[in-house]
């Protein structure tokens, strides 16, 4: 019988097909990350109740922003106006997670930006002012005209102008 060299190339034949595995062909329940289908569906009917009313909740939250938003203004105080801005950092994002969840993307789309723009800039009253009213703007146009396609004329015009107003006044 002939000897193995160190160079002899092994052929190893797995007990099951990997690819079949990976397109998901053979699944298996016991993996872990396995999810079964009822649990899916009940993951699905709990969202779909939370999104139940979602459009007012949103109106709502989006009233609170505007009326924060003015009180802002008005403060003369650096320290009142930052722990307000914070606040409405928060309702930004509250308004961004809602809206992802029950599928209002252009919602979503601009309270992310004035998220993303409250957390990466100082305060400065002048500049903020254009910028956030330029997102409480669209955020009210989109949920009062009901615009939910992002690739929509309207939606593109907004888009632009919040894209304007941040880029000279940041």
């Amino acid at each position: 019988m002939p000897e193995e060299s160190e160079n002899a190339v092994k052929i190893l034949k797995p007990k099951y097909n990997l690819l079949k595995n990976k397109t998901g062909a053979r699944i298996n329940i016991n993996n872990p990350g396995f999810i079964e289908e009822e649990k899916i569906k009940a993951a699905d009917a709990l969202i779909a109740g939370l999104c139940e009313g979602s459009g007012e909740k949103l109106e709502e939250q989006i009233k609170v922003l505007t009326e924060l938003w003015k009180n802002i203004q008005e403060l003369p105080d650096d320290t009142q106006r930052k722990e307000k801005t914070q606040e409405i950092f928060t309702i930004a994002h509250e308004i961004k997670d809602i809206s992802s969840l029950c599928s209002y993307n252009l919602i979503a789309h601009f309270a992310e930006s004035l998220r993303d723009y409250i957390a990466e800039t100082s305060i400065n009253l002048k500049n903020q002012r254009i910028i956030i009213q330029a997102h409480i703007n669209a955020l009210s146009t989109v949920l009062k005209h009901n615009i939910s396609d992002e690739t929509d004329a309207v939606a593109e015009e907004l888009k632009s102008k919040v894209k304007i107003a941040i880029d000279k006044y940041r």
